[in-house]
C-alpha cells in the first residue's frame, strides 16, 4: 500500500501517546459563560514535537491558556498544520481499517476516499472527511462493528462538529510524566439551564425555570461529561476521567448529583460514588463505566429510533384509512411509548451530570426577611390607616435589606438578576401598599368598617 488514493501518511505518530489522567473542571460565571479547566497527564510522550489537547466546539471562546507543570506558556500550531495532523491521524485510522478486511477489498474500498493535493488543506480535509462519512454507513453495514471500524466511525463523526488544538512540546523537559494545564472561557447560547457544553443543544427558558430561579432562587447546573477522551480520543488511549462541577458564586448545592438521563448510568458506580460539598460536585468515570454509559445510551437512542419507526408506520396506516380499533390502540400505545422515550434519547446523545443549587443561606435569609417586612406592611396597609410617615418607614426598612442583597451580589453575575427580580416584585407589592392605603376608605366602607 502506498500513501494517497485512500491510504495514510506517517505523520501521526502521536498516536502512541496515552493520557493516564484527565482532570476536566466547569466553573460557571454566568448564564451564557462558563470556564472550562483541564489538566493532562500524558505518558509515552518523549520525542513528540506535539500534543493533541481535547475535542473543541468551533463556538465563541476566549482567554484560552495552556502552560505545563512551571507555568511556561505552551504555543498553540497554526490551524493549518493542525488540519495536517488531524488528517493524518484520520488517515492512519482508515488505515487500520482496510488492514482488518480481506486483502481483495482493500484497493475497492481505498478508491471511496480521494485525495487530491492540489487543493489547500481546509478544502482537502472537507473533501476527505466527506468522503469518509459517506461510506460508513456502508462499511458497517457490509462488515460490521469491528473496533477498527468502530474507532474510524467515532474518531470521523465527531471530526465532522469539532477540531483538535495542538501544542508544541519542544523545549519541554524530558520525563515520564508530562502536565499540561488549559483553561478556556467559553460563551453559550441561552438555554433553559446552565449548560456546560460549547454550543450544545439546549430546550429554551420555560416558565417553570424562571419562576424556579427567580422566585426560590434555584437552578440545575448541568455538565456534559468528555467521553470523548474514551470513544474518540485524538491520542491514543485515555485511563480515567475526573470531572468537578462548580456552582456559580453565591450558590450552594442542595441535591446529590445526578445523570442525565438516568438510564445511561446504570450498572456504572459514577453517580453512586459521587462527592460534593457546598459548591463543588465530583465524579470518577473510569474506562470500564465509560464504555457502559456509552452502550446504555446507544442502546437507547436506538430502542426509541425502533419507536419511532414503528409510530410513524401506525400512523400512515391510520391516515391512509387501513386502520382498525384494535389499530388505533395500538397506535395510541406506541405514542405514548414515543413520549416516553423521546426525552432520554435526546439526552442520551451528549450524557450530563446535573449539579442542582440554590442561593446560600445568607442570601436566603436576607431574602426571607424581606418578604417580612413586605408581608407586615401589605397587613398594615390593608387594615389600618398608613400616612406619609409610615410609608417612609416602611420603605427605609425595606431599602436596608435591599441594600443588604445587592452587596451580597456585587461581582456575583447571575445572584444580580435573582436581586433584581425580589427587588422589582417588592416595588410592585409597595405600590399596591400605597393603593389599599388610599382606596381604604372606600373598600372599608363597603365592608361596613
Amino acid at each position: 500500500m502506498e500513501e494517497g488514493d485512500g491510504y495514510p501518511s506517517k505523520e501521526s505518530k502521536h498516536l502512541d501517546v496515552i493520557v493516564e489522567r484527565l482532570h476536566y473542571t466547569a466553573s460557571f460565571r454566568d448564564f451564557r459563560i462558563f470556564h472550562e479547566d483541564y489538566r493532562y497527564i500524558f505518558s509515552n510522550w518523549s520525542g513528540h514535537p506535539y500534543l493533541p489537547l481535547l475535542w473543541r466546539d468551533q463556538g465563541v471562546q476566549a482567554n484560552m491558556v495552556t502552560v505545563d507543570a512551571e507555568d511556561t506558556n505552551l504555543v498553540f500550531l497554526p490551524s493549518g498544520r493542525g488540519i495536517q495532523l488531524t488528517l493524518a491521524t484520520l488517515r492512519e485510522k482508515w488505515y487500520a481499517f482496510l488492514s482488518s478486511i480481506p486483502a481483495s477489498d482493500r484497493d475497492r474500498v481505498a478508491g471511496s476516499v480521494r485525495r487530491d493535493n492540489r487543493s489547500s488543506e481546509f478544502e482537502r480535509s472537507a473533501v476527505e472527511l466527506r468522503d469518509v462519512l459517506s461510506v460508513l454507513d456502508e462499511l458497517k453495514a457490509r462488515y460490521g462493528g469491528t473496533l477498527e471500524l468502530e474507532d474510524l466511525d467515532h474518531f470521523a463523526r465527531q471530526l465532522n462538529e469539532f477540531y483538535i488544538p495542538y501544542v508544541s512540546s519542544s523545549g519541554l523537559k524530558r520525563s515520564e510524566f508530562l502536565y499540561i494545564h488549559q483553561g478556556v472561557d467559553v460563551l453559550t447560547r441561552h438555554t433553559s439551564r446552565i449548560q456546560g457544553k460549547s454550543g450544545g443543544p439546549g430546550d429554551p427558558y420555560t416558565w417553570g425555570d424562571a419562576l424556579s430561579f427567580l422566585a426560590l432562587g434555584r437552578i440545575d447546573v448541568d455538565v456534559s461529561l468528555p467521553l470523548v477522551a474514551f470513544t474518540a480520543p485524538p491520542w491514543a488511549h485515555t485511563l480515567s476521567l475526573h470531572v468537578r462541577t462548580v456552582v456559580p458564586d453565591g450558590f450552594e448545592i442542595v441535591d446529590p448529583p445526578s445523570g442525565l438521563p438516568e438510564g445511561a448510568f446504570e450498572g456504572t458506580s459514577i453517580i453512586g460514588e459521587a462527592r460534593w460539598d457546598a459548591r463543588t460536585a465530583y465524579v470518577y468515570v473510569g474506562e470500564d463505566d465509560a464504555e457502559r454509559v456509552v452502550e446504555n445510551c446507544q442502546r437507547m437512542v436506538s430502542e426509541f429510533e425502533d419507536v419511532k419507526r414503528e409510530f410513524d408506520s401506525q400512523g400512515t396506516q391510520i391516515q391512509l384509512g387501513k386502520g382498525t380499533i384494535r389499530d388505533v390502540a395500538a397506535f395510541i400505545g406506541t405514542a405514548r411509548d414515543y413520549i416516553r422515550r423521546s426525552s432520554p434519547a435526546t439526552l442520551a446523545k451528549d450524557p450530563s451530570l446535573r449539579v442542582r443549587a440554590q442561593t446560600a443561606v445568607g442570601i436566603r435569609l436576607l431574602t426571607g426577611l424581606l418578604w417580612i417586612v413586605v408581608g407586615l406592611g401589605f397587613y398594615l396597609g390593608l387594615t389600618h390607616n398608613l400616612g406619609a410617615t409610615d410609608f417612609i418607614e416602611l420603605f427605609s426598612a425595606l431599602l436596608i435589606v435591599v441594600l443588604s442583597l445587592v452587596v451580597y451580589a456585587v461581582e456575583k453575575p447571575i445572584l444580580r438578576w435573582y436581586v433584581l427580580a425580589q427587588t422589582a416584585t417588592w416595588s410592585a407589592v409597595l405600590l399596591e401598599i400605597y393603593a389599599l392605603a388610599a382606596l381604604r376608605p372606600l373598600y372599608g366602607g363597603l365592608l361596613g368598617h
